[in-house]
């Protein structure tokens, strides 16, 4: 007789836990906001109606919020008025509740602690709903990894971030910052290394954002690149993302301008021995400089996932996007204007956010090619959206006077750009110029001289 092994008896299926909550402290604050309007201001600085646990106590406090935005006295009957008038009432629980929540209060004083707990439960809550949300996505192999990623990350930033944090908001505290950092050494802001337009441009603070808008081949990327590694070389780390050159491009379009050779040499492998020790020695030291580049084609949500890492990893103090317009959304926008907002938005947002300085280059409308002579590009030039101009802390023009001149008229060469300061929230507008080197692509300080600062109409908005 063949012994057999018992089978295993079947485990209980597992059920979803109750999700964090305390419904306790949920009517206390509803409770207390009933017996005092100041509570509804002091519980409103920790939670909003996404954080209560219970519709019915969500709806309840949106709606003495909106009272107490009007102006009207809030309490269990004016409540109880109110929700009725709208339809409200049964979801709210009935007079009897609005009553009962009012009753279990034990001390109105008390409506900040209980807010905490509120939102303390929903911070968990969030939490777990990110890690499910984490391990769907990752699980999902039809998903490109990159956007996976990306979007997992973003799930857990948003439950870390969830709920609104107390700050002091008082003048007295933000004085007394101000006077404490006068006294005391502080980081100092970046400059472009270009002493002609520093002079006038001044420095870019953390969560700056600058834009450098020029049209198609003026040369915007190369005075990225040089900013890039002119601060670079002075232990500045940067990182460019390129959604329009690749690394390759861009590492041959640097070499050029710091050995100074032509860039159609070099693809043709006709340079002389000197160039080539010079490119070999330029290559040797900026191997060595804190500088980052990524030509990934990402979308916002992996862009400013990327930039987080980089911060964080690589102690990244300026970021240059190159450039604006190529940056897919990640969403679907019935109005192209709309996502070049939501767009300039989010990187403001990002540059606030990481503490870093944000340059994005940016592509100008058509407009801006029938100027004219010395005549510069004007805020309403950036193209697709007015928001760009509302979210930069500084906006740059570039241009090159005699941009095609060259060889039709002898006495004009394209020797040089014209940079235009715009709009400068820290500092003063004008004109200068920069020497443009061509066939190496690139931008350096017009030795020696400047333009003068140009007069600027505050009133038109315009340059004359």
């Amino acid at each position: 007789m063949v012994k057999t092994e018992p089978r295993p008896k079947p485990r209980p299926q597992a059920t979803d836990a109750l999700p964090p909550n305390d419904l306790t402290a949920e009517r206390a604050v509803l409770g207390a906001c009933m017996l005092s309007g100041d509570a509804i201001d002091t519980a409103g600085l920790q939670i909003g109606p996404e954080h209560f646990y219970a519709d019915r106590h969500a709806t309840i406090w949106r709606e003495m919020s909106a009272m107490r935005g009007d102006n009207v006295p809030v309490d269990a009957m004016t409540l109880a008025e109110h929700l009725s008038g709208i339809g409200k009432l049964a979801d709210a629980g009935g007079v009897e509740y609005l009553v009962e929540c009012m009753e279990s209060v034990p001390n109105a004083h008390h409506v900040e602690h209980y807010a905490e707990i509120v939102l303390d439960r929903s911070r968990r809550r969030a939490a777990i709903m990110a890690a499910r949300e984490v391990m769907a996505v990752v699980g999902d192999v039809s998903a490109d990894t990159g956007e996976a990623l990306a979007k997992a990350e973003r799930e857990i930033h948003a439950a870390l971030e969830h709920g609104s944090a107390v700050v002091d908001t008082s003048i007295e505290s933000a004085l007394l910052e101000a006077v404490t950092n006068s006294r005391e050494q502080r980081q100092p802001g970046l400059t472009l290394q270009m002493p002609t337009v520093d002079s006038i441009l001044g420095d870019m603070t953390p969560g700056n954002v600058v834009i450098i808008g020029a049209r198609p081949s003026v040369g915007k990327t190369a005075l990225a690149m040089t900013i890039l590694r002119k601060l670079a070389e002075t232990g500045v780390p940067g990182v460019l993302f390129s959604y329009e050159m690749s690394r390759l491009e861009i590492a041959e379009r640097m070499i050029c301008a710091a050995a100074c050779v032509r860039m159609d040499q070099l693809r043709r492998n006709t340079l002389t021995t000197q160039e080539c020790d010079r490119i070999l020695q330029e290559a040797a030291i900026m191997g060595k400089l804190p500088l980052y580049i990524d030509d990934t084609d990402r979308s916002l949500p992996g862009l400013l996932s990327t930039m987080r890492v980089m911060v964080r990893r690589h102690r990244a103090r300026i970021v240059v996007i190159d450039y604006l317009q190529l940056v897919p959304s990640g969403e679907k926008f019935q109005i192209r204007e709309q996502e070049i907002a939501h767009i300039s938005r989010s990187l403001k947002r990002a540059a606030k956010a990481l503490g870093v300085v944000m340059v994005v280059l940016c592509q100008l409308n058509r407009a801006a090619d029938v100027l004219r002579e010395n005549e510069s590009p004007r805020l309403s030039h950036l193209r697709e959206s007015g928001s760009i101009e509302q979210d930069a802390d500084k906006v740059l023009f570039l241009w090159r006077p005699n941009k095609g001149m060259e060889g039709v008229d002898q006495s004009r060469v394209d020797d040089h750009g014209m940079l235009s300061v715009a709009k400068n929230r820290q500092g003063q507008l004008g004109q200068i110029k920069l020497a443009w080197n061509g066939p190496a692509f690139s931008y350096s300080d017009w030795t020696g001289s400047s333009v003068p600062d140009v007069e600027f109409d505050a009133a038109t908005g315009e340059w004359p």
